[in-house]
């Protein structure tokens, strides 16, 4: 089976957010003491910067027997045969998920949300492959049912 890798989806309000907070940041940086300005545009770069390096790219992969999930330097693999189930949800939980349009990934030990682009066709395609996973491992190895 091919791999197929999808973006994630970025939420307006979010970009709007974080983009307000640079302003007032940079605002800071350009008024005030010399000290003053020099600490705010410390922080604006090292808002960027950690904004880059925790969160560009992010994508998921459906690779031919895991889930990778990319946000920025962060990788994390989910091997079909551990998923339990894969739903839609707008959980406010922190995660690689630059959206509330979210799909939770549960998960022998946990849950991981994401959110891709093209939701449906992601929930779809990935329990396509859990199910493929399952159905090839013999039967008394089985993990359960959705």
């Amino acid at each position: 089976m091919n791999e197929v890798t999808f973006r994630a989806r970025f939420d307006t309000w979010l970009i709007i957010a974080v983009a307000a907070v640079l302003g007032l940041v940079l605002h800071g940086a350009s008024t005030g003491a010399p000290e003053e300005r020099l600490f705010s545009l410390g922080l604006a770069v090292c808002m960027v910067v950690l904004t880059l390096l925790v969160g560009v790219p992010c994508r998921y992969t459906l690779a031919n027997d895991h889930l990778l999930i990319r946000s920025g330097l962060v990788r994390q693999r989910i091997r079909y045969s551990a998923i339990t189930d894969v739903a839609a949800s707008r959980s406010l939980w922190a995660a690689p998920a630059p959206s509330l349009r979210r799909v939770k990934v549960s998960y022998q030990g946990g849950f991981q949300l994401v959110a891709p682009q093209e939701r449906d066709r992601f929930i779809l395609a990935l329990r396509e492959r859990v199910h493929l996973t399952r159905s090839q491992a013999p039967p008394d190895q089985a993990p359960g049912g959705w």
